[in-house]
């Protein structure tokens, strides 16, 4: 099913046939003049997917150049004349990835971190339901609780933000993300820890079961799998101790809930991908969401995150989540139990 932290067994036969080369790299008194690929292969969980085979076509010569990615997704593709590329993945259980107009100049070394998206290969009843879902959220206005609240219950497909603003960071936590990317360092989940408040509505299905006084959130692919919002009035612990998920306390404003968050630990990780991978957060940190359901099928959620030990000012980030009303979360363990990171995705 589309979006499941599960994944589907290597092929030991197809990944032996992309170890034949599809290029031979000349040897020329240019050669040391020649560029470099390098970087490391994610799926959206921020899991590593080894043995992904990489290829890069030159646009003028439609020369073709390629590797595999080793156990730890990480790859290097060297010998490439200057020029301008297209780099590709082809790999089963994910769609295929595509980044053209790559330019690489003599004696440069680019880094270039691909994050695989889930592919589409299985067509299954649920995976065709997840993308109808996604595609036509039901009309209909929101329902409300006794409380005359609006009721945020169902199950709710995961999000991304369409129009993501970047953080600005500052210099000591670029100098932690920077050290994390040399070291190819996957991410909290990749060792089946959680991924905090913020990623948990972009990478897993959330089942939103609400109350007067309480708002609880099971989530199937994620650890520790639930979180808890206190809508009965009460505020912060004075001396939170820091954990994952924090402590959240909410309050109306009109048909808004409010959730603020305090009591983080510093071992989230904020982003998984792209750029910012690696985007460390501190004990500081200060979320607020808010949470509305403008429609019968869509639940909005802004994130405003405020950590002036990692951020040069508040960061936001928007979604809109889609209701799954024939769907359910199901029982979801970590099958490495955090005991074979090592192995993570290679199994």
């Amino acid at each position: 099913m589309l979006g499941r932290p599960q994944r589907l067994p290597r092929g030991r036969g197809h990944a032996a046939a992309w170890l034949l080369p599809v290029a031979m790299l000349l040897s020329s008194p240019g050669f040391a003049q020649t560029a470099t690929i390098a970087g490391s292969i994610t799926d959206r969980y921020g899991v590593i997917v080894p043995r992904a085979p990489l290829e890069a076509k030159e646009s003028t010569t439609r020369s073709v150049y390629s590797t595999l990615a080793d156990s730890q997704g990480r790859y290097t593709l060297t010998g490439l004349p200057p020029g301008t590329y297209v780099v590709s993945i082809d790999w089963i259980a994910f769609r295929k990835f595509q980044r053209e107009g790559v330019v690489l100049a003599r004696d440069q070394r680019l880094r270039l971190d691909i994050r695989l998206e889930d592919g589409e290969t299985l067509n299954t009843p649920g995976e065709l339901y997840f993308r109808h879902a996604a595609e036509r959220p039901l009309k209909g206005s929101a329902p409300r609780g006794r409380d005359g609240k609006p009721d945020f219950s169902g199950l709710w497909l995961p999000a991304t933000d369409p129009h993501p603003e970047p953080p600005e960071v500052l210099p000591a936590a670029a100098a932690v993300m920077k050290q994390r990317a040399a070291a190819a360092m996957p991410s909290p989940r990749a060792f089946c820890l959680p991924s905090g408040i913020v990623r948990t509505t972009e990478f897993d299905l959330v089942k939103f079961v609400q109350t007067p006084t309480l708002l609880v959130m099971l989530v199937e692919g994620g650890d520790p799998g639930f979180r808890q919002i206190f809508l009965d009035g009460r505020g912060h612990p004075k001396d939170a101790v820091p954990t994952w998920l924090g402590h959240s306390a909410g309050v109306w404003k009109g048909d808004t809930l409010i959730v603020d968050t305090i009591g983080f630990n510093d071992k989230v990780w904020l982003s998984f991908n792209g750029p910012y991978s690696g985007l460390p957060q501190s004990e500081a940190m200060h979320i607020v969401e808010r949470m509305r359901r403008p429609t019968l099928g869509q639940l909005e959620v802004e994130f405003t995150i405020d950590d002036p030990n990692v951020l040069a000012r508040p960061w936001t980030i928007r979604r809109t989540l889609t209701l799954a009303p024939e769907e359910e979360i199901r029982e979801y363990i970590c099958n490495e139990n955090n005991r074979d990171p090592q192995h993570m995705g290679n199994k």
